[in-house]
Parts: structure tokens; sequence; C-alpha cells
């Protein structure tokens, strides 16, 4: 029998459906809708198309005809490329993240974003990218950080950005972590991957942080949570303003050529190839807390 995996997490638990949510007063969305998802796989599929027509004949041309056709279709297509298809994923695994989490109420928690060096991908070159082989390596990291003496779990998403100024994908980590697990994410920042950026434009320099650990209340939940996996990837540019260098933060659409890029690569992956469990496992009752290996005890929670 195969190893369950977040591919298994088919429904969310009872009462823990991120799309029932309440949304965040000060947020101008909420977990997305099935129509708005809806027509973002027309959007899409749209894309995919006017991309498709610039190219000769043939392999990618072909590949991105038959995929804006599945997001045409009635049918929600199982790929991570279609909004619909991955609203349903997102809603489950969160759900079950969310159920977790809620288990451990007193467990010290927050959000982290990790960007890791030579991570920053050109559109052409995004289909030679394994997600799994980006995951194992800080995985390993994690373990060397002291992982194995911490307490508590994690809960990790592959996620990217568009910059229109570098023409480069930019590959990051979103996760939350529970417990102590926090001091092995900071213990990350002595390793040489994990060390301040120095980010240049038109002469002008910033030292960006690569391990952004926030420990702030986690209110209005599930939302802060819903960053872990997310279904849309933006541009986001970099440009300077009073001398200073400074990352747009509006959710615009990628450009057509790296958009269909990006679709192309979704189409190929599921969701366990872009999440990283961090003592954290599938059972057949969904996901679980597994508690740090002892001499004695080895135990689960949030079952």
């Amino acid at each position: 029998m195969s190893q369950r995996s977040t591919e298994s997490l088919i429904k969310c638990p009872r009462g823990y459906d991120p799309a029932k949510a309440h949304k965040p007063s000060d947020m101008k969305r909420g977990f997305e809708t099935a129509i708005y998802a809806q027509d973002e796989d027309y959007v899409r599929s749209c894309v995919l198309r006017r991309v498709a027509r610039e190219l000769p004949k043939g392999g990618e041309r072909s590949a991105m005809e038959r995929l804006a056709a599945d997001l045409d279709g009635n049918t929600v297509p199982a790929t991570l490329a279609s909004s619909r298809y991955m609203r349903e994923r997102r809603k489950a695994v969160i759900g079950h993240l969310w159920r977790v989490m809620d288990a451990v109420p007193t467990m010290p928690r927050g959000t982290v974003t990790v960007m890791v060096r030579g991570w920053e991908i050109p559109p052409d070159d995004l289909h030679l990218i394994d997600p799994r082989r980006l995951l194992e390596p800080y995985r390993a990291d994690l373990n060397r950080c002291g992982l194995a003496r911490a307490d508590g779990f994690a809960f990790f998403g592959l996620h990217g950005e568009f910059n229109s100024s570098t023409k480069m994908f930019d590959l990051h980590l979103h996760g939350v972590h529970v417990g102590g697990v926090e001091d092995v994410l900071r213990a990350l920042r002595k390793r040489p991957k994990y060390q301040p950026a120095i980010i240049e434009c038109q002469g002008a320099r910033k030292t960006v942080n690569r391990v952004k650990v926030s420990t702030r209340p986690m209110k209005d939940m599930p939302h802060p949570i819903t960053y872990t996996l997310q279904s849309w990837w933006p541009r986001r540019d970099t440009f300077v303003a009073g001398g200073k260098v400074k990352r747009s933060k509006g959710r615009k659409r990628i450009p057509d050529f790296p958009h269909a890029m990006w679709l192309l690569w979704m189409d190929r992956w599921t969701v366990s190839d872009l999440t990283l469990l961090v003592r954290m496992r599938v059972t057949k009752r969904g996901l679980v807390h597994v508690e740090r290996r002892t001499r004695t005890l080895r135990r689960t929670a949030g079952i």
C-alpha cells in the first residue's frame, strides 16, 4: 500500500472549511469563490492560446493548446494549473492544517517566509525545476539546525513571484511554525544559503532577510495559514523610489509568456510535490502532528 501524502487529503474536516470561514474585516478578499476560480480558468485558457499562436507547431504549442482546452471544459480538470481544481485542493489541505493547529491551542505559533539563495529561475528554465529537489535539501538544512531537538511542527508550501525587472521567477516558501520549530528557523540564518541578500536596482542597494519569522498573534483563522498553499503567482517588480529599493505590493498578473510557462509547470506536479510536512503526516483519519521522538514515547496529536 502506497504511503499517504497531502494528495490523500480530499475533503475538509467537518467545521474546518476555509471557504466558509469569516473574511477578515481588513481584507479585500477572503478565500476564493467558485465563480472566481471559474473565471480565472477562462483567463488562463486565453493566455495559453495567445502564447501558443506565437510558437512554432510542436511540443510547447501543443501542450499549451491541450491545457487551454482542459481549462475551458465544464468538468474541473485534475491539474494544479486549474484555479477550480487548486481551490478544492487548498480547501482540503488548509482545512486539515487548521484542525491540527486547533488541537494544540497553547503552543506558540507564527508564520515564516523563506527565500533560498539560487531559487531565482528564468521562465525558459522553469521546466527544469523539480520542486521535490528543492524541498528535500531544505528539510536537510532544518535537520542540521537542530530540528531533532525541537518540539512542535511546521508546514511549508512552495510559492513564486515573477519580477518583471529581472525577468525571473523568485521561488520561496511560505510556512507556519508551531512550538520549538521557530528556533530552528532562526538558526537557518547562520547558514550560507539563508544569509541576507543584497538587492541592487538603478544604483541603489537594499539588504533583505531571507528568513522572515513572524510570531504575531494569528487572528482571524484560518486566513493567516492560507498563504502556505496559494493558487496564484503574482507579478512583483523591483524599483527605486526616494532613493530606496522597493518591491511592488499589488496583485498584478504575470505577463503572458512567463504566465503560460508557469501554467505548463504547474500542470506537471501535485500538491504533495509542492508542500513539505515537518513532524506531520497523513493518516486515514487525516493530517496529524507527530510528536518529537523520545526514548520512551512517540505519540500523535490532532486526531
